[in-house]
This record gives C-alpha cells, sequence and structure tokens, in this order.
C-alpha cells in the first residue's frame, strides 16, 4: 500500500492487528473505525482497506490504497474463502534502518 500517503504501509512497517472472531463475520464489520485488514485467506495474506461488507451473500469489497490497479487491483472476496481477519488497530514506522 506503499505510496507516499500518510495512511500507507511501506515495507519494514510493522502492523498490530485484533482477531475479528469468525462469529463476528455474521454481523457488519466496524470498517468505519479501523477500515483496514490484515486478511488471511487460500491464495495468501494481503493488506486491504474493505470499503464494503455484503453480509447477506458473506462477500466483502477490498481495495489497495496504491493507485497502480494494475499490480494492486480491488476485488471482492468471498468470506468463506478467508480463514482469519484482523483490524489492524496500530502501525509503526519504519525509520529506513
Amino acid at each position: 500500500m506503499d505510496n507516499d500517503r500518510k495512511d500507507a504501509i511501506s515495507a519494514g512497517d510493522i502492523v498490530i492487528g485484533r482477531n475479528v472472531a469468525r462469529h463476528l463475520w455474521k454481523s457488519k464489520l466496524h470498517i468505519h473505525r479501523f477500515p483496514d485488514f490484515v486478511i488471511v485467506h487460500q491464495d495468501g495474506i494481503v493488506i486491504k482497506r474493505i470499503v464494503r461488507h455484503d453480509v447477506e451473500n458473506g462477500i466483502i469489497d477490498c481495495v489497495s490504497l496504491n493507485e497502480d490497479k494494475k499490480f494492486y487491483p480491488d476485488y471482492s472476496m468471498k468470506l468463506s474463502e478467508v480463514y482469519e481477519l484482523y483490524n489492524i488497530v496500530k502501525q509503526e514506522k519504519s525509520r529506513g534502518l
């Protein structure tokens, strides 16, 4: 998500996440307070901003803050393909060491 924005997550940064229990996925995720998530799913681990949660169909819409949509596209993901979700609650910027 490194794009020189203040909220970008850059290489070397450390994020701290809070596990979102699976039973909470059946009600609206609190994306207004903590919009960025670490998502562990069947194809790997990503950090994305969730902009919409379709509770009825179990689908989340994920976007990247990186403006290069060719390499960092926005997409929808089925929660049935997700193993773990973490709200990013804190980010520590790397000092470039």
